[in-house]
């Protein structure tokens, strides 16, 4: 991944530090699900600890996707219609 960040102009610190954002959003989320108690085990929700749940999982998804943008991990075809 260095090397297609290094490719685009980053430099090592700014591709170091977007890795280890990443890398540490992605471990608060793993953690997060494992010992926020967001619903005892009834299945009945707690409001503040399922709305922390959400908005951790959220900027995972969210740092993912701006990752696999930047980087151009997938490659969206244009598909222009000619006259």
């Amino acid at each position: 991944m260095y090397k297609r960040q290094a490719n685009k102009g980053f430099s090592q610190r700014r591709t170091l530090a977007y890795l280890y954002g990443w890398t540490l959003v992605l471990a608060a989320s793993a953690l997060a699900l494992r010992f926020v108690p967001y619903s005892d085990n009834h299945g009945h929700f707690n409001l503040p600890w399922t709305l922390l749940m959400v908005s951790v999982i959220i900027a995972a998804i969210a740092v993912s996707a701006y990752l696999v943008y930047v980087l151009e991990i997938i490659k969206l075809r244009r598909t222009d219609s000619g006259p």
